[in-house]
């Protein structure tokens, strides 16, 4: 009797013991158990992102975001970069992470309906387009096509201005009369290239250098940096600063690829796109004037003169049916009041 007393004492200290400590440990680091608990559940998972713009300001803050987010996961989140258009077209690629066959892709093409009027003419003051990357409105569209597509925006990145290439000299928008000029599968540029007298060659960016280069279009247009990129310089003897249409290109990934990520590394996947878009934007910035300093000077292309309010009062109202269908009444005009060249 008296040895299972001792024992049932023994057992009831134990016990206090082991709740006073328990308490202890729970009173210091309530939140570091949870964050353990939280990290123990994360299971790791592979992606793949793909980009067409090999080189590019883009992709080379691309690969620091990728460093970023599996150092901030502890190599849970392992993201493996496809370059080169290697998947196809960027619209191609983006309806492969709509179907699930990719994890991620970074374009400008989308095929969106809310992102494709972006490329109005005229549209944006470049200095106030990252302004409205962060607006309500860019808010709104992120939202619908998440719930419509399942596709989430992860990035709203910065585009500079489109400039013009050529095998003759444009001076004017009477210059482009009949020429092949090569544009992305984009209706509002297709219609500023027919309101210019062009005839627009809608073609995915990887066909573009072969396709100036056997003579199949006579020009193209692009930013500073996607000319660079494509090496198109190459094969153009021209460049005219119109700087006609400015947009913006996106990482974007499959909303149920997303979800399968636990939390804690999702947050690190978010947390760390502001630097991957600061990166992109600073050294795009950078780098336009340099670029055309280099192409001058190696004799690979000539610059030609022109006003470029002569090319914006030519492209009418090319894009703005379809921003009124996409965007719905009245969003266009206060887009251009409160992020525009006269804003």
């Amino acid at each position: 009797m008296r040895t299972t007393m001792k024992l049932a004492a023994a057992v009831g200290t134990a016990a206090a013991l082991t709740a006073a400590l328990t308490g202890c440990t729970d009173e210091g680091s309530t939140t570091a158990s949870a964050d353990g608990d939280a990290v123990a559940d994360c299971m790791p998972i592979a992606l793949e992102v793909a980009d067409t713009l090999t080189g590019s300001a883009w992709e080379q803050a691309l690969k620091s975001y990728i460093e970023r987010v599996q150092e901030g996961t502890d190599g849970r989140v392992m993201i493996r970069l496809l370059p080169g258009g290697q998947l196809g077209g960027e619209i191609e690629m983006v309806a492969q992470v709509k179907q699930g066959n990719l994890g991620l892709v970074q374009a400008g093409s989308t095929g969106l309906k809310e992102f494709s009027p972006i490329f109005v003419p005229y549209l944006f003051d470049d200095a106030k387009a990252m302004d409205f990357a962060t607006s309500e409105i860019m808010q709104g569209w992120k939202d619908a096509i998440r719930e419509r597509e399942g596709i989430r925006v992860l990035a709203v990145e910065y585009f500079p201005p489109r400039w013009i290439t050529s095998n003759t000299p444009i001076h004017k928008p009477a210059d482009l009369n009949g020429l092949k000029i090569r544009v992305p599968e984009i209706p509002a540029l297709v219609e500023a290239f027919e309101a210019f007298g062009a005839t627009p060659v809608a073609l995915p960016f990887p066909d573009t250098y072969y396709a100036l280069q056997t003579g199949a279009v006579d020009g193209q247009e692009n930013p500073p940096s996607v000319i660079e990129s494509g090496k198109l310089q190459e094969v153009q003897d021209y460049v005219a600063i119109t700087n006609h249409a400015q947009g913006f290109r996106y990482l974007l990934i499959n909303e149920d690829r997303f979800q399968s990520i636990c939390e804690s590394d999702r947050a690190v996947m978010e947390a760390e796109v502001s630097q991957l878009v600061s990166d992109q934007e600073e050294q795009l910035r950078a780098e336009s004037d340099a670029l055309l300093d280099g192409w001058v000077s190696s004799g690979a292309v000539q610059i030609t003169d022109l006003d470029i309010a002569e090319f914006a009062g030519a492209v009418g109202d090319a894009g703005s049916t379809e921003a009124e269908e996409a965007w719905g009444p009245g969003v266009l005009e206060q887009i251009r009041e409160l992020y525009g060249p006269n804003s």
